[in-house]
């Protein structure tokens, strides 16, 4: 019975053990095509057995023959044809489904280009290989658009008519230019290179049909892998002769009264400086005439949008301010709508409203709201006032106070608060949210007490110092700097040290050195001190002799840093540095950074800025305050105050520009109080993450004392550029002469050096020179008059430093 079942299962041919010795093989590979143009970078290739699995991810889709495929392995070797090749096992499952490989078949080009792959494919169980190979093309994109075309015959805004047909339009970057017509179907580029195309319209057709282009949008398109734009507009003007100007007119005038609009009382403002800006990138200029009167006339692709800006640096040079009234936005400008927009500029503060605020900042410790004489206060809190367009920031003093006076709210509601990072950063926070005023008055009481949370907080110092300017920086002459520190915190520091590090070959006059607990070991004084007192306060003016030889222009640095064993609650503010040019003039007003012309662009510096100013006149000043132009290059959102001589109030006007406010500071005359003359401002920002080689940082500032014209402050000037005065470098010591120079300089090293280079003060390198001696005559004579940094470079060592060519 047994031998009957066995014959049934042979005779079916299901026998297991007979079907398994049937031997497979394979006899042809075939591709759907030999030519391929891809769209991406990445190639993907199916192969499937007895009928094609049209996968829509791959790009090479192989079909197999033979026999016995199914249930079978087989290894597949894929020769790229740019050098790499990869090897592929699966089994075929089922007919004219893909294989599925233990690693994917597809690879990654470097380069766009044209590519030859090759295809083994075996059958282990025979030994049997098949072949194919394909050419395939990387990166070639096509697309098809579709564009509109609208005609506005007279430029009125109102579509006449629109084309469907004949219109050569061009795609271009820098690279590549394509150009297809426009058909009823739409337009269609092929083999296109991916990329970001401008759009534009065959001059001469426009001509040939006495068409203006008034618009297209968007004005560029992207080419990308497997990323298409389907449809952009294009608006034309069929009769040139009846096109309408865009126009915007207005009159620029002091707002006496901060209410926007021009009163018959108030004063024109003539010479005026304004840019327009328009939404398709256009830039146009125009000045005020004698009567405040200004007018743009223009015809361009842009019809509504856009800013009209008042140049920042006319303002500040005037003490002037755009108006809280003063919007920038612009509404739409054709001509026939007779678009006006005045522009009120604040040109007397004192004959506006002002507001008026105060009070403490302090740990709530009982959650009462009221500042009990055990609670302790904070200082160099920032508390921020935010109402109308403004937003200012009023920091406490000494004894947690803060106040603020001035117009730019003038009766309005304000909201208070202290800054939110400020309260992270110190354990501290607000019970609630920002305290509102209403109709912020000075005939009002307006005092507002800030109680915080302070709970959780741990109890610590946190020491501070600075080391800032006092007078000029010479060769040949006793210097000087002034070296500040002490404690914003609620306890004491206890054991703490302070170190002031100085150039090499200066040497501090040890007599004019206060404090005695000191020594001297290298370029550093050490002080030990020990205190257990909170918000200390001390200042110490330092004297160095600086040696005769120093070329002008060379740059010193001296840093102060203090630290204790104690916890401080914030350690960002115990170093500072101080840069010097040495023949410095003094200026009793200036503006100082600590970094040098050169910086590392591969570094996100932070810089250091000193501001000061004097009072030299012969009466009190009652209010002084500076407008600071800070770089576009700058990060305002590292902004930090780390000292204010004055009690001071910080108002961001936006587009870079801070106010520093000392109202009624009645600063004493030179004459009367010299040293009670001085004030200054120190504070740290770190430049953009994003800059790189050539990127430049300069500011300026412009001091005000009472209602006379600016002071203006030197500009401040850092340059990102590669391998010049780097401070992680090891210097070489070498002097050049004569400087200025009319054609040759004398350059005297230390020691031998390789490479001696000449930069323009944009980083351009333009003379590079190669040497192994320690004294080389180099000749500058066909270099343009001018300031140029000579850099030296030894094997580990290199330095840097200015010369004049005249």
């Amino acid at each position: 019975m047994k031998t009957k079942i066995y014959l049934l299962l042979f005779l079916m041919g299901t026998m297991p053990m007979l079907a398994s010795a049937q031997t497979s093989t394979i006899t042809s590979i075939i591709l759907d095509s030999t030519q391929y143009q891809v769209c991406d970078t990445t190639y993907y290739i199916n192969i499937s057995p007895q009928g094609t699995d049209y996968n829509s991810t791959t790009y090479g889709n192989f079909t197999f023959y033979g026999s016995n495929v199914i249930n079978s392995v087989y290894n597949a070797e894929v020769i790229w044809g740019d050098g790499d090749t990869t090897l592929h096992t699966g089994t075929a499952v089922t007919v004219g489904t893909s294989i599925i490989w233990n690693v994917p078949i597809s690879h990654l080009y470097a380069q766009d280009g044209m590519y030859t792959i090759t295809v083994n494919l075996t059958d282990p169980t025979s030994n049997t290989t098949v072949t194919s190979m394909l050419d395939v093309t990387m990166g070639v994109c096509s697309a098809w658009l579709n564009p509109l075309a609208f005609l506005d015959c007279n430029n009125d805004g109102i579509v006449d008519s629109t084309i469907t047909n004949g219109i050569p339009i061009t795609i271009s970057n820098a690279n590549n230019t394509y150009t297809s017509t426009l058909t009823p179907n739409g337009i269609s580029y092929y083999n296109v290179i991916p990329g970001n195309y401008t759009i534009s319209i065959d001059p001469s057709w426009l001509s040939a049909n006495n068409y203006l282009l008034s618009s297209i949008t968007p004005s560029s398109i992207d080419f990308g892998f497997n990323n298409y734009v389907t449809s952009f507009y294009i608006d034309l003007i069929c009769d040139p002769s009846q096109f309408i100007d865009y126009c915007l007119d207005g009159t620029a005038f002091c707002d006496a009264n901060n209410n926007g609009v021009l009163d018959s009382t108030e004063t024109v403002l003539g010479s005026v400086p304004l840019t327009l800006l328009l939404p398709n990138g256009s830039i146009y200029t125009e000045t005020t005439d004698p009567n405040g009167l200004y007018s743009f006339n223009f015809f361009d692709n842009s019809v509504t949008g856009g800013q009209l800006i008042v140049d920042q640096n006319w303002l500040n040079a005037n003490g002037y301010y755009n108006s809280s009234f003063f919007n920038d936005s612009l509404p739409p400008i054709f001509c026939g709508l007779n678009a006006e927009k005045n522009i009120p500029i604040i040109c007397d503060t004192n004959s506006l409203s002002v507001g008026c605020i105060n009070g403490y900042v302090f740990c709530d410790d009982n959650l009462n709201g009221v500042l009990d004489s055990n609670e302790t206060i904070h200082t160099n809190a920032p508390v921020i006032l935010e109402g109308g367009n403004f937003l200012i920031t009023v920091y406490t003093d000494s004894n947690g106070y803060y106040s603020y006076t001035g117009w730019q709210f003038g009766i309005g509601d304000v909201f208070v608060s202290v800054d939110q990072n400020w309260q992270s950063n110190n354990s501290a926070f607000m019970n609630g949210s920002a305290i509102l005023i209403n109709n912020l008055n000075c005939a009002n009481n307006n005092q507002v007490n800030l109680g915080l949370n302070c709970v959780t907080t741990v109890s610590c110092a946190d020491l501070w110092t600075s080391v800032t300017p006092w007078i000029g920086y010479y060769q040949n002459t006793t210097n000087s700097v002034y070296l500040k520190y002490g404690n914003y915190g609620s306890s004491g520091p206890g054991n703490y040290t302070i170190t002031l590090d100085y150039p090499s070959g200066v040497t501090p006059v040890t007599s004019s050195i206060n404090n005695p607990n000191y020594t001297i070991s290298g370029n550093t004084i050490t002080w030990t001190l020990s205190s257990n007192s909170s918000y200390m306060y001390h200042t110490d003016v330092i004297y160095f002799n600086t040696p005769a030889g120093i070329v002008d222009s060379t740059f010193h640095v001296f840093s102060s840093t203090i630290s204790s064993g104690t916890n401080d609650c914030d350690s960002s503010n115990n170093y500072s540095t101080l840069g010097m040019y040495v023949g410095n003039s003094y200026d009793p007003n200036d503006k100082s950074v600590n970094k040098p012309l050169i910086v590392d662009p591969s570094v996100q510096d932070e810089y250091t800025y000193v501001i000061r100013f004097q009072n030299t006149g012969t009466a009190p000043a009652q209010d002084v305050y500076i407008m600071d132009s800070l770089s576009s290059n700058l990060d305002l959102s590292t902004f930090k105050l780390i000292e204010s001589s004055h009690p001071m109030q910080l108002v961001d006007l936006g587009n870079g520009i801070l106010k520093f406010d000392f109202p009624q500071i009645w600063l004493p005359d030179s004459t009367t109080n010299e040293p009670a003359s001085h004030g200054n401002i120190v504070y740290k920002i770190k430049e953009k993450t994003t800059l790189g080689e050539g990127d430049i940082i300069e500011n300026t500032a412009h001091i005000f004392f009472d209602q006379n014209p600016a002071i203006v402050t030197n500009t401040t000037k850092n340059i990102n550029t590669v391998g010049l005065g780097i401070n992680t470098i090891e210097t070489i010591g070498f002097n050049l002469y004569p400087n200025p120079t009319a054609g040759e300089l004398n350059i005297v090293t230390e020691q031998k050096v390789a490479v001696i280079n000449v930069f323009d003060l944009n980083g351009k390198l333009l003379m590079n020179y190669t040497t192994n001696n320690e004294i080389t005559k180099l000749d500058v004579s066909h270099l343009s008059n001018g300031l140029y940094t000579i850099q030296v470079i030894s094997d580990s060592k290199s330095s840097s430093t200015l010369f004049m060519k005249r």
